[in-house]
């Protein structure tokens, strides 16, 4: 049975079978959201937390924690730019997160709160970014995040 909190990251493109394991702060991660510009890897937990991964090195550069439930997380690139959505309760929350080597940090930048519970999220970016969230209530809201 694999350990709670353990993510394990193989890099498919190398040919190379070696596995890097991270211990993440969160006990039941949910899902996974990948920024491919910085390449960095989002854990988060319906529980209320995110755990920030760089896969390459397997290190956790840090962790974010929330007092409402994270129902859903998506992510966009542009470069080396990269934007975070999470759904927290009934308000949608914008991080940008950035990486300078060890210093990776992500900060909330923007939140719209919202009629009813975020229950899903998906994010693009072709020149604008454009989030949409789906609504317990069965309604969808889009931003125009810029």
């Amino acid at each position: 049975m694999p350990s709670p909190g353990l993510l394990k990251v193989w890099d498919v493109g190398s040919g190379n079978s070696a596995i890097t394991e991270t211990r993440l702060g969160l006990e039941n991660a949910s899902a996974l959201a990948f920024l491919g510009g910085p390449g960095l890897l989002i854990a988060h937990e319906t529980g209320g937390s995110f755990a920030f991964v760089d896969p390459g090195s397997g290190k956790l550069t840090r962790q974010q924690y929330t007092k409402d439930v994270v129902a859903a997380a998506c992510g966009v690139s542009s470069g080396q730019s990269s934007d975070f959505f999470a759904g927290v309760g009934s308000n949608l929350i914008r991080y940008e997160t950035r990486l300078a080597g060890a210093e990776t940090k992500g900060h909330a930048v923007g939140m719209w709160t919202l009629p009813a519970k975020v229950t899903s999220l998906d994010a693009m970016s072709k020149g604008r970014t454009l989030v949409a969230a789906g609504l317990q209530d069965g309604k969808v809201a889009v931003f125009d995040a810029d």
